[in-house]
């Protein structure tokens, strides 16, 4: 079975980066789910992208994320596999009702997060502008924070306490007339004012080493290359299959001579002009003697029939059969040529006649037929009586086209119908015309079934170079020169081995395109990246130093016959291009400046992509996704250009952008040095200021009994009004009778974020400001907040409230699913939830309050209570304190993305203690 669909986990992940996921996109997602259609990878990215992303920071943050949670390895144009579109509705449906703290946000494995982040490319911005930037705000903010930190500083009217974001509420054990309602706290300051000094001294030192870093930069910045001039009137194609020139033909002067020779005469059964005097008188006397005159035969050529086959992929760079047809032709032997498909029962003449082999059974005597193939066309069963009928010519031969170490089993199905096999090279047509015109008959060089061999064995994906070097064999120098070049076009493989591996018969290229992964294209063959990294370390390690540079000059060589005559034409920048890349392998330093530029027209991305897998030499691991350089740049300029074009080259940074070590000392003394007196002055200004923490506002809760939960005969009833999931509301069963014996004091809101601030002196909220409600807190760091407001008090007043003392004063006396009855269209008027927050907390008080005069009891953020989670027990209880230890602490309230009925009075969250989550604290 598939792992499921990871579309809940995705939209849950892209909460933490920032990308709110709203109950309106949850909407607009499952519309576009159920559109007709397979689900591809390509689909699945640009719909979500175009439902979620709103800005170009927010495109790259998904596009991240995105690559993370899906196989980016997947075929974009591939049917998604997994995409069950039932089940990412369904979890689409729990995104929207589920409480925040209980839904599990599940992370991309941490392969594909080290791969996001081994993806991800230094961003190469203008350093210039962005120098000039920060030297502009670091002014701005020494200007500013000297202005801030020297005016008068008026204490700002305290805010009220809120409540949800999972908070905390401070609860008094016993009521006590003589307490306040109102807590106010001040710890007046005598003001120094010592952190003037130092705080100008950090705005100093900050311009020093602002000034320092600027020079610095200066200093050793590299000049950029700029991108060469071309005009768009002239010439754009360069054609790189023309590199190299024309493959030599296959069969020379010589070749073809020897086989126009080796055909020589033979008697035809026409007479000849030529009497033949002792017959004619034999004859004559066996006829009675009555004359009879018996002339000679004639002596004619024979004529030979080539027929090659068009749909054999080697006709593409294998021209024997044409050279042959053609040569012959020259030296006055009749010859046919035609092309047939498959097998040649019928084949049509280069006039676009069509002939069949039937038709010159008359004179079979006098032809010499010669099939050029490779046996993949023919099907045994359904051309068994064509071969049949091939095989009774007097003179035929089947020349395979292929190397030998292709021959297989389609290639020996001749051989079983008795027609003789032979290379189509010049050695296997001089043993086929030998066989035939000799008088002997000798079949030497023939292949027979057995004979023909098995075929190109199967890469097995591992020990990439054991395989090459097996399947070349006397052709893997020849392979290595040739991956120097790429792409590769005919005339240059075949140049080379001419230059350089002359012993080697012409077929091998044949080898060359069976490499695994090789693309062959118009401009020639592309070697994949595995193969090249083994071919070119081979050529490295094995070829000497001055046959390398050799052969790379006669590459350069060749490039250089074919330059475009115009310098400023599209045409002769590609030419550039392709120049510079053999180049680089020679002279890397002077071949990077140049590519630099050219990197600087549209050809950049094509320069990028090319080198991308390139690396420094002994970097690369034989048959990985990287190729070694031949030669490393000998210049810090050449390591920095190398850096920007080839990301992976293994250039490090520093390499790139060179500064001595004492400049780095000297420059991390003035960063510390200023640090240092910015946070001194930091101290002192805090010690100098007058804290005034806002007020927290308590409302008396009287003693008394409620029913706690949701009866379990009306389960299936909130469970279909609020469309909310069954477990959720049996969490809330049994419904049983709470008894709260003393009265207490209950924050009338959730604590705000300038409480929090105020007693913690930090401010974790993700959504800022004085009078929303503080979340991001897990019930730990409420334990410290209270235990500071207790420290303060001198004794231990302050405390959670118990789960059943929150739901008590939620209620206010009241039975239905909310504090003011049970009808959902009137909860926005005394909460901030999915339907109408934005998708973001709320100031507090800014609803009704319940009839107890508590504010944001239902919605805006969750709230801690003190209970650990544990099961309802059926029975009456007097102060519930729930189990005595679990693992995970209960919330209420519901919070400002939760449906209606995900913000009941009875709604039940759970998390973990230690878990800082959007959920706030109400002071009791």
């Amino acid at each position: 079975m598939p792992p499921p669909f990871p579309l809940a986990p995705f939209l849950a992940a892209l909460d933490t980066d920032g990308i709110a996921v709203t109950l309106h996109d949850y909407d607009r997602i499952s519309l576009a789910l159920r559109a007709e259609g397979g689900w591809t990878v390509i689909r699945l990215r640009r719909v979500l992208m175009a439902l979620l992303v709103c800005d170009d920071e927010q495109e790259a943050v998904f596009l991240r994320r995105f690559d993370a949670f899906f196989d980016a390895q997947l075929d974009a144009d591939a049917v998604f596999p997994q995409l069950d579109v039932e089940r990412a509705l369904a979890d689409l449906r729990r995104l929207a009702q589920e409480p925040v703290a209980d839904r599990e946000v599940t992370r991309p494995p941490r392969r594909v997060v080290r791969a996001l982040e081994a993806a991800v490319p230094p961003h190469a911005k203008r350093f210039r502008v962005v120098l000039a930037l920060v030297l502009a705000v670091g002014l701005g903010c020494a200007v500013g924070g000297y202005w801030w930190w020297t005016r008068p500083v008026e204490p700002e009217p305290p805010p009220v306490v809120a409540d949800d974001s999972l908070g905390t509420q401070a609860k008094t054990v016993a009521p006590d007339p003589s307490w306040p309602k109102t807590l106010v706290d001040t710890l007046p300051v005598v003001p120094p004012d010592d952190y003037k000094r130092m705080l100008l001294t950090a705005a100093g030192l900050l311009l020093l080493t602002l000034a320092y870093g600027f020079y610095l930069w200066r200093s050793r910045q590299l000049p950029r290359d700029k991108a060469p001039e071309w005009q768009p009137d002239l010439p754009r194609h360069f054609r790189l299959g023309a590199v190299g020139g024309a493959m030599a033909p296959r069969l020379d002067a010589m070749a073809l001579d020897q086989l126009a020779d080796a055909l020589g005469y033979f008697q035809s059964e026409q007479p000849s002009d030529r009497l033949d005097v002792a017959a004619s008188i034999e004859a004559t006397g066996r006829n009675g003697g009555l004359p009879r005159l018996v002339f000679r035969p004639r002596h004619v050529i024979r004529t030979v029939l080539v027929l090659e086959d068009i749909g054999v992929e080697t006709r593409a760079w294998n021209a024997i059969a044409r050279e042959l047809a053609e040569g012959l032709r020259r030296r006055g032997v009749p010859v046919i040529y035609g092309t047939f498909t498959g097998v040649p029962q019928q084949f049509r003449t280069p006039d676009g006649t069509a002939v069949h082999l039937d038709d010159l059974d008359d004179n079979r005597q006098g032809y010499l037929l010669l099939v050029f193939s490779d046996g993949k066309g023919v099907q045994p069963r359904r051309d068994a009586l064509a071969l049949e009928a091939l095989a009774r010519w007097p003179m035929v031969a089947w020349m395979e086209l292929r190397d030998r170490l292709f021959w297989d089993e389609n290639a020996a199905l001749p051989t079983r119908y008795g027609i003789p096999l032979y290379a189509a090279t010049p050695e296997g047509l001089a043993q086929a015309m030998g066989r035939f015109v000799s008088e002997r008959g000798q079949s030497r060089g023939a292949a027979t079934e057995g004979q023909a061999g098995r075929g190109l064995p199967v890469y097995a994906g591992v020990h990439l170079d054991v395989y090459l070097e097996e399947m070349l064999s006397d052709a893997l120098s020849w392979a290595q020169a040739c991956a120097m070049v790429q792409p590769l076009s005919f005339g240059m493989a075949d140049a080379l081995r001419r230059a350089f591996c002359g012993a080697l018969p012409p077929q091998r290229i044949d080898r060359l395109i069976a490499m695994p992964g090789t693309a062959r294209t118009e401009a020639g063959l592309s070697f994949a990246t595995p193969v090249l990294s083994v071919l070119r370390q081979g050529f490295a390690e094995r070829w000497e130093a001055e046959w390398q540079e050799e052969v790379l000059r006669f590459v350069l060589e060749r490039i250089e016959e074919v330059e475009p005559p115009e310098p400023t034409s599209w045409a002769h920048l590609t030419w550039e291009w392709m120049r510079e890349r053999v180049r680089l392998e020679v002279e890397p330093d002077a071949a990077l400046e140049r590519l630099s530029g050219l990197a600087q027209t549209r050809l950049g991305g094509t320069i990028r992509a090319a080198l991308d897998a390139c690396v420094l030499p002994g970097r690369a691991e034989p048959g990985g996704d990287t190729v070694p350089l031949r030669l490393a740049p000998r210049t810090r300029d050449g390591l920095q250009r190398l850096a920007r074009l080839a990301v992976r080259s293994g250039v490090p940074l520093l390499e790139a952008y060179p500064v001595a070590w004492w400049h780095r000392v000297a420059l991390g003394l003035l960063v510390v040095a200023c640090l240092g007196c910015a946070a001194w002055g930091g101290v002192r200004y805090r010690a100098a200021m007058v804290v005034t923490p806002p007020e927290i506002t308590f409302v008396l809760i009287p003693a008394g009994t409620f029913l706690m939960g949701t009866p379990a005969d009306q389960v299936d009833a909130v469970v279909n009004r609020y469309e909310l999931k069954r477990e959720w509301v049996e969490d809330e069963t049994p419904q049983h009778e709470v008894e709260i014996s003393q009265p207490f004091y209950l924050g009338e809101m959730e604590v705000t974020q300038a409480q929090w601030q105020a007693v913690m002196g930090s401010n974790p909220s993700w959504f800022k400001g004085h009078e929303r409600p503080v979340e991001q807190v897990s019930w730990e760091e409420v334990q410290e907040f209270i235990r500071r407001l207790n420290t303060r008090e001198g004794r231990e007043i302050y405390r959670l409230p118990t789960e059943a003392e929150w739901e008590y004063a939620a209620r206010a006396g009241t039975t239905g699913d909310f504090s003011f009855g049970s009808d959902p269209s009137e909860l926005k008027d005394y909460a901030w939830y999915g339907e109408n927050s934005g998708g973001e907390t709320h100031p507090v008080r800014q609803k009704k309050p319940n009839d107890w005069g508590l504010y944001d009891m239902s919605g805006n953020v969750w709230e801690w209570v003190q209970d650990w989670y544990g099961d309802y027990l059926a029975d009456t209880v007097v102060d519930p304190q729930g189990p005595n230890n679990g693992a995970n602490r209960v919330v209420r309230g519901g919070g400002w993305r939760r449906v209606a009925g995900g913000c009941r009075v009875a709604i039940r969250g759970i998390a973990p203690p230690a878990i800082a989550a959007a959920i706030s604290a109400s002071a009791s």
